[in-house]
This record gives structure tokens, sequence and C-alpha cells, in this order.
């Protein structure tokens, strides 16, 4: 035979193969050319196909199992440049950062002049000391450490800081000197370009520039911004050079096209889908079919669509996780291996088919029936599968804590393999049903967003863990010092016996006691376990599915759901929305199965006579259209000074409590008299709401501390035997008052059980001298002594004070203090100890636990604690390192330990000669109110928190009626409230009568600076009083450091204070949080408990348990077991008050603290602690309960799929007719300018959008 040489030219043409709706979509294509000279195109997307077949002009290609990662990708490459990204810039961090790592910063102004102060390392700028150090700043909230780089080219670069006052550039002065400045026309000139080269990966950038005809590196001496020569005899020479960026800037060239399978969170919440990382499965395998259509071919370009095949689905076209082959993804179900298109012919079948191999069938249940089904008569590859390797779990079986309530399944246990159709089990043949039932636990999905308390319990790839301490967003699997696995308590198929002459079948599946886990086998069980006398018990489960076996399976719908809830009507005191009454107490007719509030309206249940204890469970449907937003105050509840209590906005101000010579007056916020108290007061402190008022009066060596509630009662009188010298400041948090004396102790007075403390460890702040005036204030862990004319603390703990002319902010350092720890493994024993400690962290470096051969790790923790009693520690690992017994002198020290660092001080505003700062305030957005005073005028100023001035005006031009006040006393504060549906967050200024003290002009301001409301007001109690001297009388100061965590996000919190039955002057007061901003728009389930005997408290959100706590009376019996927690009316809709009216009724002010623009439904009352499974019930009753799949295996079957239309896969235009927009910026924090840039942006969107379309809301993303 003749060789035959093929050489390439134009009659010989190797085609490029391209997808041809997406030029950007790369198909892999390699260049070959042969030793022959042959030039071919090879290409992964025609190699390993499983069959080809040619028909109606079209060749198709069908793949093996392959990812589409590995066959085509998308070329993102675009002319990038200019590109421009922000980020901060650290110097000295390479190879990481260190404590000598300094962050470029520039001081703001607050004008447009040219130039800006640069700050590196440390500094000295008109008197005040600044600092760059990589571990003294904040990133999260400081926009002088972050530029907008420009890369012009590949080569040059510019470097810019905006303050929202001026551009200004990086720029190389004629002395070498670097500094910012702006530049003509905002156009760099050549001294503020930079060469450069960057790694886009780690981050790191190096600069470079000419000079003198010699390429110069721009780094660190140490101390300052140098020009270094590329000299390897520099010291650190190249390192220095190198500067740290935020990684990752920009991603270019291919993009790896990701084909994924998602699988959702199982939730009460059926508004929203969560993706559930634990059961989702990445970068799958599929089949595909690539077609083109040859006849189209012109050149050299070969076209090819693509079609996904459907390996993902059971030839029942269901969705699951039930392949049965362990070394096989859970979802995949199908292996296409042909085409069926009829011959290789021009004209072949109109339809497609093709055929594929699937080794599982499925099984459908629906809710309330009994399905009954036989297992496959081949379960190849297995004999048999036990029921908790089923997959129904995962499935979405419904568990509780008794058969009666839960998914069941039942076996037929006889051998009929070939005359009836009951297969041949191997279980003991008796004839009758073998009956198993789900047992589950308090178990939710773990969700990367929630915040979790202190023993929440949760599933996480697919194991269960317990929370050791609060947390967010730390996996379970990553932390056992934060997570606890506890396999106990995970969801587990179990079998039910009973003693039948001791119950009925109905009863045994009734009983809900906690079950025991028994491994052993059906043989001789009740032997086995011990149990002779045991009436009813459980043990894991030996049901099995096996070939062809009947099964009958229950599945819980919503029949079974509704008469679970029936079953609990026995300790139901409430149901439903009604009565409902008009602000006037006059009645109102509703006719819904729901209730919608508009500020007008509320319900108040019926009083609870049949109540037994305090135990209790709340339940409730509430449905919010944004939940971003504030709603109300206390929206369901009988909290006063005790009782229960839903809150979403708990940091108002009702009263302004004002201290007269012979007696304490409280007001509304309208500066109405409400109450007069005839105490004389030295200091007054007031938590949240209507909670008591702590009165401080009497004298030196005689004080007392007497409590009121706001009705006016004597609830408590404590004298202070304990302290004999001058008190000069008391402050409050949700537990205790705090009492400063003048020799600098402070005393901890509990207002729980009375009990006082004196705090011997030293002021972490000490802040001003020279005033006659001192306070004292708490903040994250801190206890501040203010030594100043006036102050106010913000909400990011910083504090503003009055210094001769100036207002300084006084800051802690961000660089957070750390507990010591210690973790290591003893004698095959894991052992995580932690310090208590963390603020002065590196104390806990001292602890050294030393053993003697007797005691155990336990014991030696103890003994430690007790004579340690400021740097204590406690175990973190199982009960087993904490029955550990050291060796004699075997030590164990804790380490790592680091404590906060210094704080710094910086001037925030000078008043000018002859003026003077008569008083300060710090809003919730954080911005800084302040009076400045003459002998004629006074000034207000707004500034933000980097002390930039927002807003600044004369009183009197703000009202003109307020200049004849001007030469008397001035005092301002602020007001938190809910009136009419709306939340109000206003200024008050309370401007005194220089010829009569009791005269004042009250003085509202928005939070604009523009008027509200002014009006003039005799207060009587002012006599002879300077209000100049007054100090947070509105309490605004105390509710904004307790409610600090939740004050700018929306959120519910359930409250509940409880009294002992042993001792009545001790009480105990749990909050409960949860985050809404994270719901859905509609209605959303909630629940609260308690249960008085372990003294647990509960709230659950969708079915999930979201907050746990457990009273202090864990271990002393059931002291609030009859504790008023129910037994008053509750109110919906409104805040309650003393002697069943509303709160707005007692402060005489029409609407104040009614919600509004919210619904609820479904409301109950029970005198019972409501286990988490009927929690789920009630949860489940407006929601659709799902039938399940059970997928089992049926060995190799094979089967055709028909494709009868083909859709291009396609995003549609919109998913919702609703959108968010989110809005990114590192720089914009004041809550002024945010809702500026939210209306315009609304504004202008709005425009744009279809008829149909609404924006749903606006997200600020730092």
């Amino acid at each position: 035979m003749r060789n035959v040489k093929i050489k390439s030219g134009d009659n010989w043409k190797s085609l490029d193969i391209n997808y041809e709706f997406d030029g950007r979509v790369k198909l892999d294509n390699i260049n070959v050319t042969s030793v022959d000279g042959v030039m071919l195109n090879l290409n992964k997307t025609l190699s390993n196909n499983v069959d080809i077949t040619n028909n109606n002009y079209t060749a198709m290609m069908l793949t093996d199992m392959t990812r589409i990662s590995d066959i085509m990708s998308v070329d993102l490459y675009t002319d990038k440049f200019p590109e421009q990204f922000t980020t901060s810039i650290v110097f000295d961090a390479f190879p990481s950062v260190n404590g000598g790592s300094k962050y470029l910063k520039t001081l703001p102004r607050n004008d447009d002049s040219d130039d800006r102060d640069l700050i590196f390392g440390t500094a000295t700028v008109n008197g005040n000391n600044y600092t760059s150090f990589y571990y003294e700043q904040d990133p999260n909230d400081d926009n002088s450490i972050y530029y907008s780089i420009n890369l012009i080219d590949s080569n040059t670069l510019t470097i810019s800081h905006n303050d929202n006052y001026a551009n200004v550039y990086l720029t190389l002065s004629s002395n070498n000197v670097f500094t910012f400045k702006v530049s003509p026309l905002n156009v760099p000139t050549d001294n503020q370009t930079f060469n450069y080269t960057i790694n886009r990966k780690s981050g790191y950038l190096i600069l470079m520039k000419v000079v003198d005809g010699v390429m110069r590196y721009i780094g660190s001496d140490g101390n300052n911004i140098v020009l270094l020569l590329p000299n390897v005899d520099q010291p650190n020479y190249p390192f220095a050079s190198i500067i740290k960026t935020i990684p990752n800037i920009k991603t270019t060239g291919d993009l790896k096209i990701p084909s994924n399978w998602v699988s959702y969170r199982t939730t009460g919440d059926q508004n929203n889908l969560n993706i559930n990382e634990s059961k989702s499965y990445e970068n799958i395998f599929s089949n595909y079919v690539f077609s083109n259509q040859y006849a189209t071919i012109t050149g050299t370009d070969m076209n090819l669509d693509i079609m996904p095949l459907k390996n993902q689905l059971t030839p029942d076209y269901n969705s699951n996780r039930g392949n049965p082959f362990p070394n096989y993804i859970d979802c995949d179900h199908r292996e296409y291996d042909r085409i069926f298109s009829g011959t290789n012919q021009v004209k072949g079948l109109t339809d497609l088919h093709f055929g594929y191999n699937s080794y599982t069938t499925d099984i459908s249940i629906p809710g309330d029936k009994i399905t009954y089904f036989h297992a496959p008569q081949d379960m190849y590859p297995y004999e048999k599968i036990n029921i908790n390797d089923s997959g129904l779990i995962e499935a979405g079986a419904i568990g509780g804590d008794s058969p009666i309530v839960s998914d069941k399944l039942f076996k037929k246990a006889a051998d009929y393999k070939y005359n009836s159709p009951y297969g041949a089990p191997t279980d003991e043949e008796t004839g009758v049903w073998l009956c198993t039932w789900l047992k589950s636990s308090i178990e939710s999905p773990w969700d990367s967003s929630a915040e979790y308390d202190k023993d929440i319990i949760v599933s996480y790839k697919g194991k269960v863990y317990k929370s050791r301490s609060s947390n967010t967003n730390v996996k379970p699997a990553s932390s056992r010092i934060t997570w606890e696995e506890r396999p106990d308590l995970a969801p587990v198929w179990v079998d039910r016996y009973y003693n039948p002459e001791q119950f009925t079948s109905q009863q045994a599946l009734e009983f809900t006691e906690q079950y025991s886990s028994y491994k052993s086998k059906f043989t001789h069980i009740v032997t086995s376990l011990s149990a002779q006398q045991d009436y009813i018990f459980d043990k894991l489960s030996d049901v099995t599915f096996e070939p062809g076996c009947l099964y009958a399976y229950y599945r819980v719908g919503t029949i079974e759901n509704n008469i679970t809830i029936n079953s609990m009507d026995e300790h139901l005191v409430h149901s439903g929305q009604e009565p409902v009454y008009k602000q006037d107490r006059s009645s109102y007719i509703n006719t819904n199965e729901y209730m919608s509030f508009d500020g007008s309206t509320y319900i108040e249940t019926t009083a609870l006579n049949n109540t037994k204890n305090s135990d209790y469970t709340i339940s409730f449907n509430l449905s919010i259209d944004d939940w971003t937003k504030p709603f109300g105050g206390q929206f369901v509840g009988n909290y006063t000074n005790h009782g229960v209590g839903f809150y979403n906005i708990m940091h108002t101000t009702p009263y302004i409590i004002i201290p007269g010579l012979t007696s304490t007056s409280l007001y509304n916020t309208d500066l109405d008299i409400v109450l007069n108290i005839p105490v004389s007061a030295v200091d007054v402190a007031h938590g949240i709401g209507n909670e008591n008022i702590h009165i401080l009066t009497g004298t030196v060596g005689d004080y007392e501390i007497h409590q009121y509630d706001t009705t006016g009662m004597l609830v408590e009188q404590t004298p202070l035997s304990e302290i004999t010298v001058e008190i000069v400041s008391m402050n409050i948090d949700h537990s205790n008052i705090y009492l400063l004396d003048i020799n600098n102790i402070i005393y901890k007075y509990d207002i729980n059980n009375e009990l006082i403390d004196q705090l011997l460890y030293p002021f972490p702040g000490v802040i001003g001298t020279g005033s006659a005036k001192t306070y004292m204030d708490m903040f994250n862990e801190y206890e501040y002594r203010i030594n100043c004319d006036t102050y106010t603390t913000d909400i990011s703990g910083s504090v503003w004070y009055k210094d001769s002319g100036n207002i300084l902010k006084y800051t802690q350092s961000n660089k957070l203090g750390q507990a010591a720890v210690y973790n290591n493994t003893i004698d095959g024993v894991a052992v995580s100890l932690i310090a208590t400690e963390r603020v002065r962290g590196a104390e806990g470096n001292s602890i050294i636990l030393t053993g003697n051969g007797v005691d155990t790790l336990s014991n030696l923790v103890e003994t430690w604690n007790n004579n340690n009693g400021g740097n204590t520690v406690q175990i973190i690992s199982g009960d087993a390192s904490k029955g550990l017994i050291l060796h004699i002198s075997q030590q164990l020290q804790l380490t790592g330990g680091r404590s906060q660092g210094q704080a710094t001080t910086n001037i925030a505003l000078s008043a000018a000669t002859g003026e003077d700062i008569v008083s300060i305030k710090s809003d919730e957005n954080n911005n800084i109110w302040a009076i400045v005073k003459n002998d004629t005028e006074a000034k207000i100023y707004k500034l933000d928190n980097d002390r930039n001035v927002i807003f600044a005006s004369s009183l009197s031009a703000i009202d003109s009626t307020l200049q004849y006040y001007m030469s008397g006393n001035t005092y301002m504060d602020i007001v938190s409230e809910f009136n009419n549906g709306v939340y109000d967050n206003n200024i008050i200024i309370m401007n005194q009568n220089p010829m009569e003290d009791t005269v004042i002009k009250y003085t509202k301001l928005n939070s604009d600076g523009s008027l509200k409301s002014t009006t003039t007001k005799i207060v009587p109690h002012l006599t002879d009083i300077n209000i100049s001297n007054l100090h947070n009388i509105t309490n605004y100061e105390t509710v904004k450091r307790m409610c600090n965590d939740i004050i700018n996000t929306n959120h519910v919190v359930f409250k509940t204070r409880l009294q002992s039955y042993f001792d009545t002057d001790k009480t105990y007061t749990l909050l409960l949080k949860y985050d809404v901003t994270r719901l859905t728009p509609g209605f959303h389930h909630f629940a609260a408990s308690f249960n008085s005997t372990n003294g647990n408290i509960t709230l659950f959100v969708d079915g999930d348990l979201q907050r746990a706590m457990t009273s202090d009376d864990v271990y002393t019996g059931a002291a609030y077991k009859y504790t008023k927690t129910i037994h008053n009316p509750l109110m919906v809709g409104t805040e309650p008050y003393f002697n069943n009216i509303t709160f707005n009724e007692h402060l005489n002010k029409d609407g104040y603290s009614f919600i509004s623009n919210c619904t609820i439904q479904n409301l109950r009352i029970y005198n019972d602690t409501l286990n988490f499974h009927k929690i789920r019930a009630l949860t489940r009753e407006t929601k659709t309960i799902q039938d399940i799949c059970l997928t089992l295996p049926t060995g190799k079957r094979s089967y055709i799929d028909q494709v009868k239309s083909i859709y291009k896969h396609q995003t549609p235009g919109r998913k919702s007719t609703d959108i968010n927009i989110d809005i990114i910026s590192r720089t914009l924090t004041g809550a002024d300018i945010k809702q500026q840039i939210d209306t315009a942006v609304s504004t202008h969107v709005t425009s744009e959008l279809p008829v149909n379309s609404t924006i749903n809301k606006i997200n600020w993303i730092h």
C-alpha cells in the first residue's frame, strides 16, 4: 500500500471549536502539528464521548460523566486599564503583619485646603498625638487609612485620598519628602504618578519612582516613608519597599464555569431560601450533548451548542440525595450512554431519545395517609438497609418526642415470599407489625449569618453540635472551643416497646418521657436491656429495608399537625386576636382571622385566672413588610417592672426625671408632670422603659437607695452602711447599680439580690481633671471615672467630654484584649482551658495549675478561682477532662493572653474666646451634638464620629423666640419614642428663664437640626435649680448603652423578670434577642417559653431554637415556680402599664407606643412549657407540609428519556417585581448622608423601573 503524505494547505483545514451563542465562552482548543506537517485542532469536548450520531444534518456527541469546568470556561479578559480600587496601605508588613507594621494614614480636615498631614508611625499635629500602627487602628470605621489606587496602565499609578472636602494625591516634593496634596483640576502631575509592581493574589505592592535618572524604591526606614536605592547593602532591602494592600484586588483571565447542586435549609420560614452548605455539592459531574449543524460550516469555525442532561434527577424526576453507591455524589442518579435518533441519515426521528442507567426507585409518601409499598426485589449493592441509613431523615421526615406526633414506619414480619406479597424478612416471623418512629432533638441547620447563644443545638454536615459560647459565623466543625459535638442529640429512628399488661397501644404511642438509646439486638430484648420492670422503652431501630418486603409509612400532615395542636388545649389560657379596643377603650369589631395594627388599636387578653404556676409558652405569627424598620415598643406582653414582654424598640425614653430639692418628679416627653416622688435625690438611676427608679438619697454616712415603681410605690429601701464617704456618682445596667465614692472606689449593688460588692481593680479609664463634677460610666466591660462638666458616650464606646474650652474624644484602643488559653492532650484526654478575663488578658498568662496526684482538674480549677477572684479560668473541654488527675508537679500554664491597647484623646471641637461648652450628647447614629454659649447667644453643633462638623447654627436662628432666654441656663438631651406608629429621635433643649427658674423654654429638634416644636413650660421642681447642672434626665445615655447591641439593628427581644418564691427581694431578669433584619417580608412564627422547674427560658423563631438562657436558680430548686408571669392580662399592639391600663394612658400621650404596619395571627398563651416538638407543630400550622420521597436502590435498570422540546437556559428578566439595592462604601457611615443618598437613589431608580416593580429595601455594605 502506498503511503500518502498530506500537507496542510488551502484544501485541508482543521476546524476551531466555538460555542455558538457567546464568543467569550472558550472550549479549550489545542493546536497540534503532526510529524507529517498536518495541523490539527484538538479539543476535550470531542474526547471520551460515549456515543456519536448524525441526524437531520446535525452531528451529536454524548460526553461521558464530566465537569463543565473541565471542558469550557469564560474569558474575562478586557482592556482593563485604567483600573481603580480602594484599599488600605500597610508598610513594614512583609512577610506578615507585626507589631512594627504601620498604616499609611491621612489626617482629615474640614476644609478644602491644598494639603493633608501624613501620619506614619507616630506624629504630633497641632498639639495632638496620632499613631498609625497596625494593631491600634480600626479598619472597619476609619476613612483616614483608605486610598484609591488608580492603575493608569501596566506601569504607572496614582494614590489618592478623599476626606469629603478634598481629593489629595500622594506627592513627592522637590526635597524628596512625601505628602498628600491636591492636583490642579484633579489631574495628577508628574510628581504624583509612580511606577509599580503588584501581586494581585497576595496584595503586595512595590512602588518606584525615577529620580535624577535612577529608579528608586519607595519604602520605610522604620520611621518615615523614604526613597530607597536598589542596593542589596541597604538595611532590610528589598523588604522595606514591599507594601501590603488588600489581596485579591481583581480577578482577570478565565472564569471556570461552576455547576453546583444546591440544597436549601429546612426551616419554618417558607418565605426564604437559605443554602444549606453541608448538603450542597460543588462542581458536579454530568453528561452533556454537543451538537453542530455541519451543513452550515463555511469557514474554519465549527459552532457547537451544548445541552446538559438530567443526571441529578431520579427516574421518577425527583431531586434527592439517594444515590446508593458510597463513592458517588449523593445527588447523582443517571448515567447516559446512548443517543437514539434513528439511523445515521439525513432524515431521522422527530424526537430525540437518550438511554440511561439508574440504580434507584422513588416512593412518594404524602401527609395524613398510610402509604403501603414493597421494597424492590433487587437492592444492589445492598442486601438490606437500616432505616437510619435510608435517607428518610434527610428527605424531611418529621420527628417528635413520641410516636403519636412523629412519622412512623411499619414492616410486615412474615415469610410469604413465594405465595404472598410480603417478601422474606430476616426479622423474627411473628406475623405482626414491627413499628419504628423518628425521635428528633431540637437541632436546627447551622446558619452562617445567625447569632448563637450558649447551649444552642445545630446540625452541620450530618452531625449535631451544641454551642459552648455565644458566636456568629463559626463553623461547628472548625472550633471545639466554640462548639461541642453531641452525637447523642442527633435525630434517630427508634423502636418502641411496651408492656401490654400495663398500657394500651395508644398509650404507648403517646408516652413522651426521654428514651434511652441501646444497641442490643431484638433477640431476648427485654432481658438484654434489663427492662423487666420498665413498662415503655425505646431502642435504636433494627428495622431494615429488605428485598420484596411489605412496609407501611405514616406521614404527619396538616390534619395530624392540627390534632397535635388541639391536644395542647388543656393548658391553653388564651387563643385568638380578641378582644380588640381603640385607644379610647371603646370596642373594635375585628372580623378577620388576623389583626392588623395601624397605630390606633390594641388587644387586651382577659385575666388569666386559670393559671396554675409560672410556666408559660406564648406563640404567635407576626407579619411585617420590612423587617429592617422599627414597628413599636413592647408589642406583646404585660411587662412593667415584672412579667413577660416581646419588644421591638427597647431604647425608648418615656420619662424626664428631674431631682428637686425635696422631691423627685417624673415628666413625660412633653414636659407634663406624671408623678411626684417625695424623696430628694443625690442621684437617680433608671433602667429601660417602666423599670423601677432607684433614688440615691441621704447624706455622707447615711446613704440609702430607695427603689420606686413608676406608680410611686416604694418597692425597696436599702441602707448603704458599707459606704462611709461621699458618693459622687451612680449608674446602672441590666442587673447592677454602680456607686462611685470620692476615693474612686466603685461599689456594685446587685438589683436582683441586693448584695453589694466592692470592685477593687483600678479604673481602665480615668478621664479628665479639674472639674467639680465627677461621673462614672460603663462600656464594654470598662468602668470610666469622668471628671468634667459635661460628657456623653457614643455607641462605639468613645467618651466625648468638656475639657476647658474644648470637646475631647477619648477612645479605647481597638487592639482588643485576648483571653489566655491552654490546649493539649494529657494521657489521651483532650484538655482545653480559657481565662475569663479578656480586657486585661495578659494577666491570664500567669494562670498555672499544678497537679498533686490527687485532685481532679475540676478541683484544681475551683481552687485557683477561689484564690484568684480577678483572674479566673474555666474548662471548655468535655467531662472526661474535668475528672483528669494531674501527676504530682505536672503543670498547665495558660498562654496567649493579650491586654487591650492604650487609649487616644483628640480635640473634636474648640470654643472661641468668651464661649462656654454647656452640653454634649451623642445620638444613636454616632453623631455628636454640642451647645456652645456666650452671654448673648447659643450655638448648636452636630459632628460626625470623625469630628467633622455636619451642622452648625445659632439657636435663635432655629427659633427666634429663644433669644430672650440666651442669658439663662441651658440643658440639652435626647428623647427616643414611638408615637402614632412612627419612631422619633429628637434633640430636646431646655432654656431657663434668667428671671424665673421654673419657666422653661422647651424646644425639640429633628435629627437634621430643624425645629420640630417649641413651647413654654412651668416646672415647679426647678426652683433654685440650675438646669445646666442636670445630667441624663431623659435616661437616653443609659438606654443607649444598655441597648448598644440592638440600637441600630432591628430586633425582637423577649424579656421576663422573675421573683423568687423563697426570697421576695430576689429577682432575676432575662433578655433573649433576635435580629429580625434577616427575615423576609411576611409572616414568621415566634414562641417564647419558660420552665419554672429548671429555670430555662427559650426563644424560637420559625420553629428553630434561637436563644436559650437559664436562671440562677438551676441548683436551688423551683424558686420561680409561682412568680407572676402570665397571670396579668397581656396587651398586644401597645405597651402595658400597671393596673391594666395602657402606657399611653399613664403618660397622657395619645398614640404613645402603639405599633403599626404589622399583622398578628394565631396568638396563643399556654400555662405550660411546650417542648420543641409542640412548638414546631405550631410553626407548621400555617405552612405547607410537603410530601417526602423515599429513594431505594433497585439494581441496574435501563431507561429511555424522550426529548419533546429544548429550551435555552437563561436567567429570567426578573425573578421578582421587588428589587434590593446594595450600596457599597468604606467611607460613608453617617446616617444623615446615607439617608440623603437613599432618597436620591430611590427617586432615580423608581423613575427607571417598570410600573409593576418596586424597591424593597436599600442595603448599605461597609
